[in-house]
């Protein structure tokens, strides 16, 4: 039986996200450790908080 690949839910946005840090820190002239990155993408990986529609009264 062949093992399918696991999809982690968000990975593009977190992978999108790390990458354009990832940039600004290179452009800025920065080295950027292995713990840092570690922490970044721990930190992309927490549930973003959702924003919620207001509706006017009545709606």
């Amino acid at each position: 039986m062949r093992e399918e690949p696991y999809c982690i839910q968000g990975a593009h946005r977190v992978n999108s996200e790390l990458v354009e840090w990832a940039g600004q820190e290179a452009r800025a002239g920065k080295d950027v450790s292995v713990d840092e990155f570690k922490n970044k993408i721990a930190e992309l990986n927490q549930p973003k908080a959702r924003s919620t529609v207001s509706r006017a009264p009545g709606e």
